[in-house]
């Protein structure tokens, strides 16, 4: 279930069923697991979407096909997400001859990903799992009729040995705030991340052991707000008292803490895809200073003013930059607003599934 409150993935899939149903489609969510999370359940079958889940659509046990062999023919298209999980179900709609769309949506190139956690950690069990992620995401994109993309340099890798149909479209939507609080009444730094995604933690373990200590001598506060919060975030906060945790924020409390911040940080030295955070922050008016791993997969034309900084040294730099000018400030906090306004809104999701689904 997409859990709305907690990861950038489930705010993506959330923007899908919220765009699909604003074009009039009717839309069943399918749940391959015993864990339907009811009061996010609730959310989706209020919208009027039909929740598929419990003892007939169990994962590892394939009776979802039963379902499928009742249904196949009923469905214009079929909307697949994460390579981990939808091989199975490829295979058994190409086997029955489905007659209507399959559309791949694979959230981000997980091999690269880990391909850059290897080099950056000399782990090599990760081989393993970046052989068999490859191979699972390549069968996706060779296997069904159209693929969804949302990272541009993604886009440009993939075209080099795929021939599937690839279609661009921005992985969230989001209502700018047209009018922030002012710069004089903000201060502190914020990340926002969920934890379950190893890169998160990764990047929190780099910006408090090395970045942090510098910015803690210049008074700066620190808030770190996410679900799963990590034990050893919390062990932190006996050597900075300026250190705030809050794990599992609802998305009022995250509204308010946006509105207070000067700066997010988006410090990841591993990751792929497009970085809701970044995102997100930009919409709320808050200048973000992270890493070029913060900003991959954006659109960057020559009006592109955000630069990723990838040393301790250069990050503590432009952060204390950043937060001591307030010119620069609202510089970076407007064109944050007027970027996500003109490449992550409604209308533009919208014509990507009608470019694919007539």
């Amino acid at each position: 279930m997409p859990t709305l409150d907690k990861d950038a993935g489930s705010r993506t899939i959330t923007n899908f069923v919220d765009t699909l149903l604003s074009l009039g489609f009717h839309v069943k969510f399918l749940v391959p697991n015993m864990y339907p999370l009811y009061s996010y359940t609730k959310l989706l079958q209020q919208k009027g979407v039909e929740v598929l889940h419990g003892e007939g659509f169990i994962y590892w046990k394939h009776e979802w096909e039963a379902y499928f062999k009742a249904n196949i023919n009923k469905f214009d298209a079929i909307l697949l997400s994460r390579s981990s999980i939808c091989t199975p179900f490829v295979k058994y709609l190409k086997k029955h001859n489905y007659p209507g769309s399959m559309i791949y949506y694979g959230h981000d190139l997980g091999f690269l990903r880990t391909k850059q956690e290897l080099a950056l950690t000399g782990n090599i069990a990760l081989k393993k799992i970046i052989k068999k992620t490859k191979a699972d995401e390549d069968f996706m994109y060779e296997n069904v009729n159209h693929a969804l993309v949302i990272s541009h340099e993604e886009m440009e890798y993939l075209k080099k040995y795929i021939t599937t149909p690839l279609h661009y479209i921005p992985p969230y939507f989001f209502e700018v705030n047209e009018v922030t609080p002012p710069y004089s009444e903000r201060n502190g730094i914020l990340f926002v991340g969920g934890f379950h995604h190893p890169p998160n933690q990764d990047a929190m373990r780099w910006f408090l052991n090395e970045i942090y200590p510098a910015l803690y001598k210049e008074n700066i506060k620190f808030t770190i707000a996410g679900s799963e919060m990590p034990e050893f975030i919390f062990e932190y906060k006996n050597k900075y008292k300026s250190l705030e945790v809050l794990p599992d924020v609802p998305i009022e409390t995250l509204e308010m803490l946006y509105a207070a911040t000067r700066i997010a940080i988006v410090p990841l030295q591993v990751g792929a895809g497009v970085k809701g955070k970044v995102i997100e922050a930009m919409a709320k008016g808050v200048p973000v200073v992270g890493t070029d791993r913060a900003f991959e997969g954006l659109n960057k034309n020559e009006a592109f003013i955000y630069k990723g900084y990838n040393t301790a040294a250069e990050i503590v730099e432009n952060i204390i930059l950043t937060y001591n000018n307030q010119q620069r400030w609202e510089q970076l906090s407007a064109f944050g607003k007027q970027y996500v306004k003109e490449n992550f809104n409604k209308e533009n999701m919208r014509q990507a599934f009608k470019d694919i689904i007539q």
